[in-house]
């Protein structure tokens, strides 16, 4: 019997409320949002976008962007544990 897998899931609440923190702290892009939370912009930008690529990211980038803004940890980001899939583990070359 496989051992059950777990991942820690970071997910963006609302893109509005993201851009109106950057622009209350008068940031106009994810280049400047990313350069005054220490990262790169690619996972800024992707969050930031006007079509977000993607919601999700990292515990570490979520923490680094809300203390850039000013804003409680938390409140732009919710964090869940979630089961990793056994079949997406196997797919992506992992043990089941």
């Amino acid at each position: 019997m496989a051992k059950e897998r777990w991942r820690l899931v970071v997910r963006l609440k609302s893109q509005q409320v993201l851009w109106d923190y950057m622009e209350f702290n008068g940031i106009k892009s994810a280049y400047e949002l990313a350069r005054k939370a220490g990262l790169g912009v690619g996972i800024v930008g992707h969050l930031v976008a006007v079509r977000p690529r993607r919601e999700t990211c990292s515990a570490k980038t979520a923490h680094a962007i809300e203390k850039a803004l000013g804003c409680p940890p938390g409140f732009l980001f919710e964090a869940k544990v979630s089961p990793i899939d056994s079949k997406q583990r196997q797919k992506n070359g992992a043990a089941a």
